[in-house]
């Protein structure tokens, strides 16, 4: 039986930080009910090592609706994301998202929740790493349409 992964909680301040960090870079962005984030999902399960497969058998869901659950091609019902989440000893809200979103900004909670707390400094380096990644992204997607 593979292990269980759990999810290691943060102080509340923390948390609140890493919230406020998230709701900063998405200023930009009109505000929608957060809905499932496939990317999430699949950020948690390489967070904790499982392939597709042995994360549908931990979970009890068939492998190909769990692969079309980290596709968007399908939504969890309820229960099913009670039981996922539960397996990643995560809230349900961290696997929902901006139903937009569709950048590493989607990550930004994912890759928060596996580190230990950062320094002013540090967020700031990181936000700059990310903001260029995006930038860069955007040019590369301006080049392929040009081409």
């Amino acid at each position: 039986m593979p292990s269980t992964p759990h999810h290691d909680h943060r102080s509340s301040a923390h948390s609140q930080k890493a919230n406020n960090s998230n709701s900063e870079l998405s200023n930009d962005q009109p505000s929608a009910d957060p809905v499932f984030s496939p990317g999430r999902l699949r950020g948690y399960r390489h967070t904790y090592g499982f392939s597709r497969e042995r994360f549908a058998a931990a979970a009890g869901i068939n492998p190909a609706t769990y692969t079309a659950y980290e596709k968007g091609e399908s939504t969890p019902d309820a229960a099913t994301l009670a039981t996922i989440t539960e397996l990643l000893g995560v809230p349900v809200s961290a696997l929902l998202g901006p139903p937009y979103a569709c950048t590493s900004r989607e990550f930004w909670h994912v890759i928060c929740a596996g580190m230990s707390p950062m320094t002013e400094q540090e967020i700031h380096t990181v936000a700059s790493v990310m903001h260029r990644v995006d930038r860069q992204r955007a040019r590369a997607s301006g080049q392929a349409d040009a081409a």
